[in-house]
């Protein structure tokens, strides 16, 4: 639940392994719910309205790019938001 959000957002050294493989979140398909996949694009990526949008509506583009850690957190609050995405191992 939300309180489990807090408690890992609180501890980022644990999160995100740096110096492990970097992987690409890529969002598929936004789905039917565009507007809630397009607030946590903004979360998750820093950017603006604008930007998220055009990220949402073209769909089949690399949202995140960060460690295993951070890319399945990514995942999982895209797809609860109603996304359809997958991972992808950078070459």
């Amino acid at each position: 639940g939300p309180a489990d959000a807090s408690a890992e957002a609180a501890s980022p050294a644990v999160e995100d392994d740096p110096s492990g493989p970097q992987m690409d979140l890529v969002l598929v398909d936004a789905g039917t719910d565009k507007i809630a996949v397009i607030k946590v694009i903004r979360e998750l990526t820093g950017l603006g309205l604008k930007e998220s949008k055009e990220l949402a509506e073209v769909g089949g583009t690399v949202v995140l790019t960060g460690s295993k850690a951070r890319v399945a957190r990514g995942r999982e609050e895209l797809e609860s938001a109603g996304a359809l995405t997958e991972i992808r191992n950078r070459s």
